[in-house]
């Protein structure tokens, strides 16, 4: 029984006693009371009755006379008078119930009278003996309208004091049910405070509990702090701020082998001339101001280049690269151009002490290609570049022409989404021991000619620039309840955060979950963000929806962005990815090891699984074993089945 059920009937209990000690204790006292009254009424009257038959002649009729003119009024049940033999000369009875007085009320309080006597004289002689009892039924009629009086105030005061003690508990309940929320909201990995009551008992315990949200909350966001900082140590570039090497390298890897990117992109290396010479020329502090310096002008350009998906690093000695996926030559060319331009007052403001700043070479890519070939022709083309003249801009000549007609994906996608000729394929994903934790399913385009499965990179772009990613998402699901339905297994799908922002789309999501309840179950959602304050409300509210249906929801190419990592506790996850630009060769570097072992750290403490994306090699998958992953996904699993 809980707390304030026991309190209730504490109430009730001691309300139903008190009214019961006080009505017994009121109807003993007024009939006690009524008694007496009768006995000094009876006793009244006969010796009123005595005195008066005392100066009258004592013959039969006026002994009657005088008798009947007392009996008559009412209120006594017998009036006697006998001789001084002890012999009735006369008796009056009236043996009249109490009028509208239960027979229960009178057998429960019986009122007792006694006989009331007074002597009859005839001068100085004894005539007789008045005796009389009095009639208990105005006593009883008194009695019960008094008993229902005092029971209709003793449930007047009861239902008051239930109606304060109603507000007493509710006001002490309030605090307790925030508490409530507040420790199944800790359960949940939620932490709130909440306002300290007045009671002295419950604002020492809310207070308490504040101080551990307070601490617990301080100690995540120290340990994302922390994890902020191990990122940008295994990321940056120190002296620039841009991405080092083996980032930037790796981001290159991931777009040529991950069939989510656009199969085509574009990249560019800068390299500024004669670095080793100005290095001995102006010394090497003034040659780190000089490297600065370009990082911020290549960051600033980046940052005005609205709508390109930019990545910059700087690479080895003199070398910047670029990476633009889903780009073609042309905004390449504009964005490389731009940069040079930005670079050359470097020399008119005193920073360079060259008026060759340098030279950028620029190429295209499609998927599978080599990153080897790239780099090659990427260096042919700076060779080039140098022997032409001083700030120039060398674009590969392979490059298709702009003028070339570009396929219609728009009205492909379109009429695939009307006929439902889109399918997936699955890729799996393990626990670290090795068991399947779910298949991730990839969206796949039927060609309309060929019946070729065409991969998601190549028609998203376009699908993306045409605002039909949310359908596509929805067809995906579509797919995705077939496939838990058919064969009762876990499926991963991937949403884009452009549609998780729409609320019609959340909407149609959850009715197609609440239709598919066994599926809804089975469903894995994970959602690519860029950590914008924006793309984190909206994932907060699809949690809100999704997850009471039973679906598991996270995040997939986890540490690209940081921004979310705060929140991980308040928005409600069941799992990340992280990205493979932290797990390719983990085994090699330490300072990606110290990361990842620190985003498992704060996730699994707050109950989130951590996932390793595209793992290629048994060595990789031993070290995240030791780190203590959940699980992983990537070409080394396909390769153990």
């Amino acid at each position: 029984m809980s707390l304030f059920r026991q309190l209730w009937l504490t109430v009730v209990v001691s309300v139903f006693v008190s009214f019961i000690g006080s009505f017994v204790s009121s109807m003993v006292t007024a009939k006690t009371y009524l008694e007496e009254q009768l006995l000094t009424q009876s006793t009244d009257n006969a010796s009123s009755l005595a005195l008066s038959m005392s100066h009258e002649t004592l013959d039969q009729a006026t002994i009657e006379l005088m008798v009947s003119a007392l009996f008559d009024n009412g209120h006594f049940r017998t009036i006697r008078f006998t001789n001084t033999k002890g012999q009735v000369v006369v008796e009056k009875n009236n043996p009249t119930a109490p009028d509208k007085v239960p027979e229960w009320f009178v057998s429960m309080f019986p009122i007792l009278t006694t006989p009331a006597t007074a002597q009859v004289s005839s001068g100085w002689m004894q005539a007789g003996t008045v005796t009389v009892i009095p009639h208990t039924r105005f006593a009883y009629q008194a009695l019960w309208q008094g008993s229902i009086k005092l029971f209709l105030w003793i449930m007047l005061t009861g239902c008051v004091t239930g109606l304060l003690g109603s507000l007493v508990i509710r006001k002490i309940r309030q605090p307790v049910d925030k508490m409530v929320e507040q420790a199944n909201g800790i359960s949940e990995y939620k932490f709130v405070t909440i306002n300290e009551p007045r009671t002295p008992e419950l604002k020492s315990l809310v207070k308490a509990m504040n101080a551990m949200v307070s601490r617990v909350k301080n100690m995540l966001n120290e340990q994302a702090t922390r994890i902020q900082q191990l990122r940008n140590e295994v990321s940056q570039d120190a002296l620039t701020g841009l991405l080092n090497k083996n980032h930037f390298e790796n981001l290159v890897e991931n777009a040529l082998k991950d069939d989510e990117s656009p199969d085509t992109g574009a990249v560019f290396l800068l390299r500024l001339f004669d670095l080793a010479s100005i290095n001995k020329q102006i010394g090497r502090q003034k040659t780190d101001e000089l490297i600065r310096a370009v990082g911020q002008q290549i960051q600033g350009i980046l940052t005005n280049s609205d709508g390109l998906e930019v990545h910059a690093g700087k690479l080895a000695g003199a070398d910047f690269g670029f990476l633009l996926p889903g780009e073609r030559m042309t905004s390449a060319s504009v964005l490389a151009d731009q940069i040079m331009s930005s670079l050359e007052t470097l020399h008119q403001q005193g920073i360079a002490p060259l008026a060759n700043i340098g030279h950028i070479a620029i190429t295209t890519y499609t998927q599978q290609q080599a990153a080897s070939q790239i780099w090659v022709r990427l260096e042919t083309l700076l060779v080039e570049a140098q022997n032409q003249g001083a700030n120039l801009v060398r674009k590969d000549h392979i490059e298709t022409t702009e003028t070339e007609q570009r396929y219609d994906w728009v009205n492909e996608i379109k009429s695939a989404l009307s006929t439902q000729h889109f399918t997936t394929v699955s890729f799996p994903v393990v626990r670290i021991n090795g068991q399947l934790a779910h298949n991730e399913l990839m969206l796949r385009l039927k060609d309309s000619k060929t019946g070729q499965l065409i991969p998601a990179g190549t028609f998203i772009p376009d699908a993306s620039r045409a605002g039909l990613i949310p359908d596509l998402d929805l067809e995906t699901i579509r797919l995705g309840i077939e496939i838990v339905e058919s064969n009762n297994q876990a499926v991963a799908i991937n949403l884009a955060s452009e549609s998780i922002m729409k609320a019609s789309f959340v909407d149609e999501l959850a009715r197609l979950l609440s239709n598919s309840p066994k599926a809804a179950n089975n469903l894995w959602l994970e959602v690519a963000t860029q950590g914008y304050q924006s793309e984190l409300d909206a994932l907060t509210l699809l949690s809100r929806k999704v997850r009471p249906l039973g679906t598991k929801l996270g995040i997939e190419h986890f540490g690209r962005h940081f921004n979310s990592i705060p929140m991980l506790h308040e928005i409600g996850l069941d799992y990340l990815k992280i990205d493979n630009t932290f797990i390719r060769q983990i085994d090699l570097h330490a300072g990606n090891q110290n990361l990842v072992k620190a985003i498992c750290s704060i996730a699994q403490s707050v109950g989130i699984e951590v996932y390793a994306e595209r793992v290629e090699t048994k060595a990789e998958w031993k070290t995240l074993s030791d780190i203590g992953l959940d699980g992983l996904t990537g070409p080394v699993v396909n390769l153990t089945n």
